[in-house]
C-alpha cells in the first residue's frame, strides 16, 4: 500500500495512517475554505473528519478485537482515502469464526448510530434534518447528526456483498457452512466483482473519484483472494511425496564451499543436507554458499551450516510443510525418516511448484490469444 505512519497503539495493535489520507484531509479543509472562506466551517470539516477517524478505527477494532477471542493477532490498522484495513495474521477456516469477525466490525457502528441516535432523540432534535449543504450542520447538535447518518452509512456500505469487503465475508462463511471453502470463496467473488463493476459504473457517472477507486480495489482484491484459496486448497491436496526430488546431492563435512557452490550450479539444487560419518547431521542452506569463494575463502562445510534439520512423512501435505518451513525459517526437509530419506523438499522446489500451478490455471489465456 505505500508508505504508512503509526500515529497511535492501543491493544497493542499499531494504528498506521496512509500517507494519502493526509493527503486527502488537507485536500477537504483547502476545498471547504475556498468555498466559504470561514475558518470556523474549516473547524467543524476538521472534527468532521476527525469524527469519521474515529468511527473508522472503532469499526476496524471490532474486527480486530472478536479475531483476538479466537487466538487471531492483528499486525495493525492502516487507514487510507478509501477505507480501514484490519491487517489480521489469519482468516479462520471455520465459518462462524469468520462470520463473527466480519461482522463485528459494522456491529460497531450500529452500537454508536444506536447511542448518537438515542442522543439525538432526547435532545429533542430530527434523525432526519432538513438541509441543503452539509455546512448547514456545523454546529455541535448537527455533529451529532452527521455520526448517527456517518455510522449507518457505515453499517450499510460495509455490509454490502462485495467480496472481500465485510459483507461478502459474511457472504462467504456463510456458503462455507455448505459449501467446500474454495467454491463458497469462487461464488463470493463472482458476486463482489460484479457489484464491484456497477460501483464503478456509477462512479464514473456520478464523478466520485472515491467510490471508483473502491470498486476497482474490491474487483482485483476479489480475484487475488480467492487466487490465494485455490492454491492453499490446491497445495492442501498435494502431497509431499509427489513433489520431492528422489535424486539429490549430500553434502559431506569434508566438502569445501567452493566444491558446494560448483555441484550447486552444476546440478541446478539450492540446498543440501549435510552428511558426517553416514548420518544426516544439517543442511548447507542456499544462503550459506551464495557467492562462498568471495565470503567464505576456504572454509568447510562442518564450519557453516545449519544445524537443524527436519524430517516429515511423504503423506504430509504440501501446505503444511510449506508453513512449517516458514514457521521455523527452514530451506530445506527430509522426506522420509533417519533410518531412510526418500528425498527431499526445499524452498525452490515448492515455488517451482506453485509457479507451474498458476501458469496451468492461466493457460486458457494463451489459448484464448492464439485463436484471435
Amino acid at each position: 500500500m505505500g508508505r504508512s505512519f503509526t500515529i497511535a497503539t492501543f491493544a497493542g495493535i499499531p494504528i498506521k495512517l496512509h500517507w494519502t489520507f493526509g493527503l486527502l484531509i488537507f485536500t477537504l479543509l483547502f476545498l471547504e475554505y475556498r468555498e466559504t472562506e470561514n475558518l470556523t466551517g474549516v473547524g467543524y470539516m476538521f472534527i468532521y473528519i476527525s469524527l469519521l477517524f474515529i468511527c473508522v478505527v472503532l469499526h476496524e477494532y471490532g474486527h480486530a478485537l472478536t479475531a483476538k477471542s479466537y487466538g487471531i493477532n492483528t499486525r495493525d490498522i492502516i487507514l487510507s482515502p478509501i477505507g480501514g484495513l484490519a491487517r489480521l495474521e489469519d482468516i479462520p477456516e471455520a465459518p462462524m469464526k469468520e462470520f463473527w469477525i466480519a461482522i463485528a466490525g459494522p456491529m460497531v457502528n450500529v452500537v454508536i448510530a444506536t447511542i448518537t441516535g438515542l442522543g439525538i432523540y432526547f435532545l429533542g432534535l430530527s434523525h432526519l434534518p432538513e438541509v441543503e449543504v452539509i455546512s448547514q450542520l456545523y454546529n455541535p447538535s448537527g455533529l451529532l447528526q452527521l455520526v448517527f447518518w456517518m455510522n449507518i452509512v457505515l453499517f450499510v456500505f460495509n455490509l454490502i456483498p462485495a467480496f472481500p469487503m465485510d459483507g461478502g465475508r459474511v457472504l462467504r462463511s456463510l456458503l462455507s457452512v455448505w459449501l467446500p471453502r474454495k467454491n463458497a470463496t469462487f461464488i463470493a467473488m463472482v458476486i463482489g466483482q460484479i457489484i464491484a463493476l456497477g460501483l464503478l459504473v456509477y462512479a464514473l457517472l456520478s464523478s466520485q473519484l472515491v467510490l471508483g477507486l473502491i470498486a476497482i480495489f474490491v474487483f482485483y482484491s476479489a480475484r487475488q483472494e480467492y487466487d490465494s484459496i485455490a492454491l492453499k486448497t490446491h497445495l492442501g491436496d498435494t502431497k509431499v511425496s509427489e513433489i520431492m526430488r528422489t535424486e539429490y546431492t549430500i553434502i559431506t563435512n569434508d566438502q569445501s564451499y567452493q566444491e558446494i557452490v560448483d555441484i550447486a550450479q552444476a546440478t541446478g539444487e539450492h540446498n543440501f543436507l549435510l552428511e558426517d560419518q553416514g548420518a544426516i547431521i544439517g543442511c548447507i542452506p542456499y544462503p550459506y554458499h551464495l557467492g562462498a569463494e568471495q565470503k567464505y575463502g576456504k572454509k568447510i562445510a562442518a564450519e557453516l551450516h545449519d544445524s537443524r534439520i527436519e524430517f516429515v512423512s511423504g503423506d504430509v501435505s504440501v501446505y503444511e510443510v510449506y508453513n512449517a518451513m516458514q514457521d521455523k525459517a527452514l530451506s530445506i526437509v527430509a522426506v522420509g525418516s533417519v533410518d531412510y530419506i526418500s528425498g527431499v523438499v526445499d524452498r525452490s522446489i515448492i515455488q517451482t511448484y506453485i509457479i507451474a500451478y498458476q501458469r496451468r490455471r492461466w493457460s486458457w489465456l494463451k489459448i484464448f490469444s492464439r485463436s484471435q
